[in-house]
């Protein structure tokens, strides 16, 4: 806007549209990584109790402005995949609904349009990977305030993106996103899209594990070995910080972020990772931070092969000390 006021594109926009925009709701959020504010209260739960101040804000903002489009962009969770297929989802798409009965109207019409022309710009970058946001209707919700004061109401999540840990191509992607609907706003284009576009995506299926180790055999101690495949999940998934054990047992068909091949080797759990339980012998159990050395043999002073270390898998060196047991 300000950098290229020259640029046809930005003219016609200009021209064409008037743009609000809220570049940041919640900087104190942003600013701890999570969703809740100074308060402990996820603003984007609370359009209807307006307890925290950024979304009274943003209401006021809203009455003023009486927009006739309204776009969320949010971060979603990073496991998410495209309906039950290997890719994981870069950007889901929503048109926000009005009420609980999933009713359209005019303006519910033209969000899904829109997000048919957003899907086809986004997938020339990032194929197959775009998906619809689960229809559901939350009171709570701003997108759903909006559509409900009769704006057309458009949710854009940014999911994951391989190697890119500070989200900066799903950065590109969302501008990409924005742009291409306000350029088919002020072309009147958003009316042409098919129908089709939206409702033939592929709804973000159920989270997937950050890492599976497959087929190994589990040894722990005062136990039978056994095989097992084993899922993990972060607590801070980007970051890779916080890995503990989501799964345990037979994981086929079971996806994952990452997955490494563990046929024929041992799993050996560090001490830590293990529950001690109550009177009993120590387990390895869901929950348990995802600490383990992967070796050739049984034995303890087998050869050691990778070392995971709260989910985040090292290849053994030589100057490495095995975990003490």
């Amino acid at each position: 806007w300000r950098r290229e006021p020259d640029d046809p594109r930005v003219a016609k926009l200009r021209e064409a549209l008037t743009i609000v925009a809220v570049p940041m709701l919640n900087p104190d959020g942003a600013e701890r990584f999570r969703r809740p504010n100074a308060q402990g209260i996820d603003p984007n739960q609370d359009a209807r109790a307006w307890v925290t101040p950024e979304m009274r804000a943003l209401r006021d903002l809203y009455q003023r402005v009486r927009p006739e489009f309204a776009f969320g962009l949010h971060d979603q969770n990073v496991r998410k995949r495209v309906g039950e297929s290997d890719r994981l989802t870069a950007m889901a798409l929503l048109a926000v609904p009005f009420s609980k009965e999933m009713e359209d109207n005019e303006a519910r019409v033209r969000s899904k349009r829109l997000c048919g022309v957003i899907r086809q710009a986004v997938e020339a970058l990032a194929g197959e990977r775009v998906a619809r946001f689960p229809e559901e209707y939350n009171v709570k919700g701003m997108g759903e305030y909006a559509a409900r004061a009769g704006a057309s109401s458009i949710l854009i999540e940014s999911g994951f993106w391989p190697d890119d840990p500070q989200k900066q191509f799903l950065r590109r992607l969302s501008f990409v996103a924005i742009l291409t609907a306000l350029e088919a706003i002020a072309d009147g284009r958003d009316d042409e899209s098919p129908l089709e576009l939206y409702d033939s995506m592929e709804e973000n299926d159920t989270a997937v594990h950050d890492l599976v180790i497959r087929g190994g055999v589990v040894v722990v101690p005062g136990l039978e070995p056994y095989r097992a495949d084993i899922g993990i999940d972060f607590d801070a998934p980007l970051d890779l910080r916080g890995g503990k054990i989501g799964a345990l047992g037979d994981l086929t068909g079971t996806g994952a972020r990452e997955t490494l091949d563990a046929n024929d080797l041992y799993l050996h759990p560090d001490p830590q990772a293990l529950d001690p339980g109550e009177g009993s012998e120590p387990t390895l159990s869901d929950g348990c931070p995802a600490s383990l050395t992967l070796r050739d043999g049984l034995a303890v002073s087998s050869k050691a092969i990778y070392h995971v270390e709260d989910g985040v898998v090292r290849e053994w060196l030589t100057d490495v000390e095995a975990p003490a047991r």
